[in-house]
């Protein structure tokens, strides 16, 4: 039976061009981190944000994500939630060294978002089109490039709506499109087949799937491969990583589910899989041959786990049950499993990114509740970056590069006589280490805007295909 199966909501979202530099101090007195931060800002809106587990930042300190416009967006609330669920019109924008980029929509659309940038600049998402899609009724959304101030229609597999994910260094671009063919329980609810695609050299090609009707491309590396999810004839969802032309099932840990959320250069792969008879699901490991389970801290056997990123040295992070009430982030590693904890007067935690240099990055929190803190795991130690801005409660920390550059988003500050609380209105904001060659390259700017207050902000929340996470 088909489900939507590896889709989740999660909250996200940020503010303007600005950059002040700022230490954190670490649990360890003796050690800081002293970053530069940079707020995206908006397009006159209230918000701006950027996706998780993605690639929003690259090695020139590019950073993509939307940002709200002071629209009305006309077709609200029937709109299309892919790009955005507020009442704004949002654009994709770029921002680097305190500039952002409107990078506009489609001709006659009223929104796009960016949520992949590859490290010569090229940027991948999608944009409405103007149409109204005839068998959904909201605004048709194509998938998108844009690359030396032009933006790029990628098309459809026949149908009317697709999604661009990734891109890699070779600019390949995978995503997910629409075909042709009626199918009232589409995995993305566009009335026809979704379908696996990657888009090379002006054309689009149907990656095909595991023997059933959808499937979907998540991620790719440098050497072409792809990771995702497909259905396969007996209506199961499995993982499958293709290559060259072959799409391969990796089989599940025993369920009838399961998908790959990321790859790297080497090909090996993360994500997860439900266990026999479905009942509980763990984070797999795909090391180019064998499909390993890698457990759960709440009993090997049962619980749950899901593997969210990997580095190019096959360590995985994500997050694992560890108590009947809780979960935790977790680093996978030469076959150790290791709980990162939580800050004190936490007990939930997950982690979003990892990086060449084992850095970790990702969010703690009481279990059930919205006052979660970004954080940074390195060296064994755990530094809260919730703190970093007067006025903003960093929340969440969704990607790491290399050089340590890291994406995160933040609740704006409320309130007055001296009492400071946080609302649910947030800002992304990209903070930068020193030696991190954050003067390297440029993103020419085509519109700025003021820094927006506080009272403009609306609360925003992205959609993003992968795992069924539940942070807690």
């Amino acid at each position: 039976m088909k489900c939507r199966t590896w889709m989740w909501t999660i909250l996200v979202s940020l503010f303007a061009a600005l950059a002040m530099s700022i230490t954190l101090a670490a649990q360890a007195p003796s050690q800081q981190l002293r970053y530069t931060v940079f707020d995206m800002g908006t397009l006159g809106g209230p918000q701006s944000n950027v996706t998780a587990f993605a690639a929003v930042v690259n090695s020139q300190q590019a950073m993509v994500g939307g940002a709200d416009t002071s629209t009305r967006d006309p077709n609200y609330p029937n709109f299309n939630g892919l790009l955005s669920q507020d009442p704004f019109t949002q654009h994709a924008v770029v921002t680097q060294h305190g500039t952002r980029t409107d990078l506009g929509t489609l001709p006659g659309g009223n929104s796009s978002f960016a949520g992949w940038i590859n490290s010569s600049g090229t940027v991948v998402g999608s944009s409405e089109n103007g149409s109204i899609d005839p068998i959904t009724g909201t605004p048709e959304v194509r998938a998108v490039l844009w690359s030396h101030g032009t933006i790029t229609n990628l098309g459809t597999l026949g149908g009317n709506e697709s999604v661009a994910l990734a891109v890699n260094t070779a600019g390949q671009v995978i995503g997910a499109a629409a075909n042709a063919v009626p199918d009232n329980s589409s995995i993305l609810g566009w009335g026809t087949q979704t379908r696996a695609f990657v888009y090379q050299n002006g054309a689009m090609q149907d990656l095909g799937t595991l023997g059933g009707t959808d499937a979907i491309a998540y991620i790719n590396n440098d050497a072409g491969q792809v990771g995702g999810f497909s259905y396969t004839a007996s209506g199961a969802g499995d993982p499958f990583v293709w290559t060259n032309g072959n799409m391969k099932d990796l089989g599940t840990l025993g369920g009838t589910s399961g998908s790959v959320n990321a790859i790297n250069s080497t090909g090996q792969a993360t994500g997860g899989s439900n266990l026999a008879g479905n009942g509980a699901s763990h984070a797999l490991f795909w090391d180019g041959n064998t499909l390993n389970d890698l457990g759960s801290i709440y009993g090997f056997r049962g619980g749950f786990s899901v593997g969210i990123w990997l580095n190019d040295a096959g360590a995985v992070v994500g997050q694992s049950q560890v108590s009947p009430v809780a979960n935790h982030a977790v680093l996978w590693k030469n076959g150790a499993t290791t709980d990162l904890g939580v800050l004190p007067g936490d007990d939930c935690s997950i982690a979003w990114g990892v990086n060449s240099g084992g850095q970790v990055v990702g969010a703690s929190q009481i279990c059930g509740g919205l006052a979660q803190h970004a954080v940074l795991w390195q060296n064994g130690q755990m530094f809260d970056l919730s703190n970093l801005l007067h006025g903003v409660k960093l929340v969440s920390a969704f990607y790491i590069t290399d050089s340590g550059a890291i994406a995160a988003v933040g609740n704006l500050a409320a309130g007055g006589n001296g009492v400071i609380t946080y609302t649910s209105k947030q800002h992304a904001y990209l903070l930068i280490p020193p030696g991190s060659d954050d003067k390297k390259g440029s993103f020419p700017a085509t519109q700025n805007t003021e820094l927006d207050t506080v009272n403009q902000m609306r609360e925003m929340v992205r959609q993003r295909f992968h795992a069924d996470i539940q942070p807690n």
